[in-house]
C-alpha cells in the first residue's frame, strides 16, 4: 500500500513537472543553515533547551538523593510527579517556539521563492529532493533574498543581484529553449 501510494506520488509529481515549462527547486536545509534568521533561532532554541535540561538534570538529582536516602517511595514518586509538572509548561514553551518560527519560516520561504519564481519566469518551483536532473537552482537566490533587512528588501537594487539576475534569465531562457526543442521532437 505505501510503496503503490508512493509509486502514485511520483507519477503525479513526474507529470505536473513534465507539463511545466520552467521547473526551478530549493535545497531547504542549505536555506535553513544560511539564513540569519534560522540561524538566530537555532541558537536561542539551544540555548533554551540546554536551560531546560540543567533544570530537569538538576532536580533529578535532588530526587536521586531523597531516594539513596531512604525516602519511601511514595515521596520519590510524588517528586518526580511534582518535577513533571514543573517542567511541563517550559517543555511546552519550547515547542510552542520551534512550532511558531517554522510556521513563520515556511510562510517568509513561500513568499520569497513565489516572488523568485515570478521575476525569473519559473512554472514550478519544488524541493531538490525530487529533481534528479536538470531545473534552476534557486536556493542561492532564496538564500541572497532571506538575508536582506526586510526594509531593504524592496528597493534593493545591488550590482550583484544584478549580475544574478542577468545569469539566471540567461540560464531560463536556455531551459525554455531546450524544453521547446524536446516538444517539438
Amino acid at each position: 500500500m505505501k510503496k503503490t501510494l508512493m509509486t502514485l506520488v511520483f507519477v503525479l509529481i513526474t507529470a505536473v513537472i513534465a507539463h511545466a515549462d520552467t521547473v526551478g527547486f530549493i535545497n531547504l536545509g542549505k536555506v535553513f543553515e544560511n539564513t540569519p534568521s534560522a540561524l538566530e533561532f537555532k541558537s536561542k532554541f539551544e540555548r533554551k533547551q540546554k536551560e531546560l535540561q540543567e533544570l530537569f538534570e538538576k532536580k533529578t538529582k535532588k530526587i536521586d538523593e531523597e531516594y539513596k536516602a531512604g525516602k519511601p517511595e511514595a515521596t520519590i514518586k510524588d517528586m518526580l510527579k511534582k518535577r513533571d509538572e514543573e517542567l511541563e509548561p517550559k517543555r511546552q514553551e519550547l515547542m510552542e517556539m520551534e512550532m511558531g518560527f517554522k510556521q513563520n519560516f515556511e510562510l517568509l520561504v513561500k513568499k520569497n521563492v513565489k516572488d523568485i519564481a515570478a521575476q525569473y519566469e519559473i512554472d514550478m518551483v519544488v524541493d531538490q529532493q525530487v529533481v534528479y536532473f536538470g531545473g534552476f537552482d534557486l536556493t542561492d537566490l532564496l538564500i541572497e533574498r532571506l538575508k536582506v533587512v526586510p526594509e531593504k528588501q524592496a528597493g534593493q537594487a545591488t550590482q550583484s543581484k544584478q549580475t544574478t539576475q542577468t545569469k539566471a534569465t540567461t540560464q531560463t531562457k536556455q531551459t525554455k529553449q531546450t524544453t521547446q526543442t524536446k516538444k517539438t521532437k
